[in-house]
């Protein structure tokens, strides 16, 4: 099989390096380009006309089914999606045979998938793939109550690695989200767990009507938020019912009237 060019498109840098980490085992696979968005990947997808994508669903503006949708027929490679856990978005890959990774990506996993593609691209019937694709979008859309998930489609949950062990978070039960460098520690249950990310990246993914950032470091939830307290200096604490207690940075007092009605 002749070299396939591949393209990354993930908001998440930590991502795309990893999937370019776990490429280099696949001697006949060039990278041609990466991309953070679903608009930077269409230019890329027109430009470089690849066979093979890595394509994250979760990203701000346009997520991936969005920019699939965009895409012309004739111009549709073969689609490795990744995907943090999505309900909709894994009940449509069943339904349509559609091969995906989870975040965080699994290495043995991710060989068997890139092998599959492969083989898809041997063996390519582009009509019949590129309807396959189209009707997965649709069910996709079908399932979200016929609304396009753009970032209305916000995490249900979050997963969380550790060695052989992978988590799921409910969203509702974290109560805030601490940013320390390259790492995030998020904070539910009364427990604490540590994961690679950046607080700006995982913001966009959260609703906001029920996130909100109260400083540089920091998003908590509305709901597990007790009471607000002013000081002297015109700060507020932010007292939350687990008995936790937050500075609000006077950067972020903006947001007052959003816990507010919330508490009222």
């Amino acid at each position: 099989m002749p070299d396939i060019k591949a393209i990354i498109i993930d908001d998440e840098d930590h991502a795309r390096e990893g999937i370019l980490l776990r490429l280099k085992k696949f001697d006949n696979i060039s990278v041609v380009a990466e991309c953070r968005d679903g608009k930077e990947g269409i230019k890329a997808i027109n430009k470089h006309k690849p066979e093979l994508v890595f394509l994250d669903i979760q990203m701000p503006g346009m997520n991936g089914f969005e920019m699939l949708d965009k895409l012309k027929s004739e111009d549709m490679p073969v689609i490795i999606f990744v995907t943090a856990y999505d309900k909709y978005a894994l009940k449509a890959f069943e339904v349509h045979a559609a091969d995906y990774l989870l975040k965080p990506i699994n290495t043995s996993r991710f060989e068997s998938a890139v092998k599959y593609a492969l083989e898809q691209i041997e063996n390519h019937n582009q009509k019949e793939y590129s309807g396959n694709i189209k009707e997965l979008i649709k069910e996709y859309f079908n399932s979200t109550d016929g609304k396009k998930a753009t970032n209305k489609n916000y995490l249900k949950k979050i997963t969380i690695k550790r060695k052989n062990v992978i988590k799921l978070i409910d969203i509702d039960d974290i109560e805030y989200i601490e940013s320390e460098g390259d790492y995030l520690n998020i904070y539910a249950r009364e427990k604490k767990h540590l994961e690679r990310g950046r607080l700006h990246v995982i913001e966009k993914k959260l609703d906001p009507s029920k996130f909100v950032r109260i400083h540089r470091s920091v998003i908590v939830n509305i709901d597990k938020i007790d009471k607000l307290v002013s000081s002297d200096h015109g700060d507020y604490l932010v007292f939350l019912k687990s008995g936790v207690k937050l500075k609000m940075s006077r950067n972020y007092k903006g947001i007052l009237n959003k816990i507010s009605a919330s508490l009222s």
